[in-house]
């Protein structure tokens, strides 16, 4: 199991929506959507901000799943099939609850985070 990158071009394209004009103030607003992983909903949502000093961390049975953006730094993480994802400022991606790997924080960096679990 990999933490999987948030991409457009790798996501299932949903369509293009109209919003529905009862809603609308001004303009013709839509929007289109593109689904990485629906994800069972168990457990606590939560939200906020992390931020880590430089230094790598073994992950075993990652407790929750979570999607983050990295705001600021620069993170490393390595998969157990020993695939790297490279996290700049503006990355985001899915830590699938299990996953085990490496978590490097290269510099010192902070993450907006959503997780649901226990």
């Amino acid at each position: 199991m990999n933490v999987i990158p948030i991409d457009q071009e790798k996501s299932e394209y949903i369509g293009r929506t109209d919003v529905p004009e009862k809603f609308v103030l001004e303009g013709k607003p839509s929007y289109e959507t593109w689904l990485t992983r629906e994800l069972p909903a168990e457990g606590k949502l939560r939200t906020g901000l992390w931020t880590g000093e430089p230094g790598t961390l073994t992950m075993r049975k990652y407790p929750t799943d979570e999607v983050c953006t990295v705001i600021y730094g620069k993170i490393e993480i390595t998969n157990e099939d020993d695939s790297v994802l490279v996290l700049n400022p503006g990355d985001s991606v899915l830590v699938p609850k299990g996953w085990s790997g490496t978590w490097r924080n290269v510099e010192k960096s902070c993450k907006c985070f959503v997780s649901v679990g226990n």
